[in-house]
C-alpha cells in the first residue's frame, strides 16, 4: 500500500483474545479500533506509515508489546498519509425473498474505500439498513414471467460508479 492507497481497517472489534492486533503491513490505517479483555492490544506493531485514529482498550493487560520503528507521532488524521477514493464501489445481492403479495424484496451488501451514497437496483434507488449502505434493501414488484432479473450497482461521494455490477437472474416458484 502507498500513502494514497493505504490498507484501510476501520470499525473492528477485538475481545478475549491473547493478542489483540498485529498491525504489520506498511501504509496501513486503523480507525475505530477496540480491544477488550486481550492480554495484548497491539502486539509487535511495524511502524512504517501507518496511523491510528480512535483506538481504545478496555481490559487489557498492555496496549502495546514489542513495537517495531517509531510510534507514529499525534498529527491531524490521516497525516503522513493522503488517502484518496478513486476505486468504485462493489455491489453484491446477498438474497430475495418474497414481500407482500406480488412483490420480492431484494437485500444486499456493498463496499467501498470511502463513502457509498447511492444504491440502484434495476435503476431504482434501494434504502441502506446499515450506514453507508454496507447492507441495503429494495421492494420489487414481482414479474409477470418465470425469471426475476435483478441488476445492482452503486455509487461512491467521491463520484465513482461501479462499472460491473452485480446482475442475476433467478427462476420463479
Amino acid at each position: 500500500p502507498d500513502s494514497r492507497h493505504p490498507f484501510i481497517v476501520r470499525g473492528l472489534r477485538v475481545w478475549d483474545s491473547h493478542w489483540g492486533l498485529t498491525p504489520s503491513s506498511p501504509g496501513s490505517l486503523f480507525e475505530d479500533i477496540t480491544i477488550a479483555f486481550c492480554n495484548y492490544g497491539l502486539w509487535q506493531p511495524r511502524y512504517d506509515r501507518q496511523v491510528y485514529n480512535k483506538l481504545r482498550y478496555f481490559q487489557t493487560e498492555r496496549a502495546t508489546y514489542a513495537e517495531h520503528g517509531m510510534r507514529p507521532e499525534p498529527a491531524p488524521f490521516p497525516a503522513p498519509l493522503d488517502p484518496i477514493d478513486d476505486k468504485a464501489p462493489i455491489t453484491v445481492v446477498l438474497g430475495i425473498r418474497a414481500g407482500k403479495p406480488g412483490r420480492v424484496i431484494v437485500h444486499g451488501s456493498t463496499f467501498d474505500n470511502g463513502s457509498v451514497c447511492l444504491v440502484k437496483v434495476n435503476g431504482r434507488e434501494a434504502h441502506p439498513v446499515r450506514p453507508g449502505f454496507s447492507e441495503w434493501e429494495i421492494d420489487l414488484e414481482r414479474p409477470q414471467g418465470d425469471v426475476l432479473k435483478i441488476s445492482a450497482m452503486a455509487e461512491d461521494l467521491a463520484g465513482n460508479i461501479e462499472a460491473d455490477p452485480h446482475i442475476l437472474g433467478l427462476d420463479l416458484p
